[in-house]
């Protein structure tokens, strides 16, 4: 089992997936915009990591963003 704390990050995770995905196929924003929002929360963990006493987590946060790809037909792949 995992701990409250894993799965809550799971978990917003998969809520923040859904929501880029859903305006994504409301043209919203558009494939790349999603793409750019990832990037950007990517880049704030990497410069955590980089500042902070916890760089390993924020190392696998930023590597856990960066594995989400969307495509233009609103699919998230990981």
């Amino acid at each position: 089992m995992f701990s409250k704390e894993v799965a809550s990050g799971i978990a917003a995770l998969s809520i923040c997936e859904s929501i880029l995905l859903a305006l994504v196929d409301k043209s919203t924003i558009t494939a790349t915009e999603a793409r750019e929002i990832l990037e950007d929360a990517a880049s704030v963990h990497i410069n955590a990591a980089m500042l902070n006493c916890t760089p390993d987590m924020h190392q696998q946060v930023a590597e856990l963003i960066t594995a989400i790809k969307v495509d233009q037909t609103a699919h998230l792949r990981h």
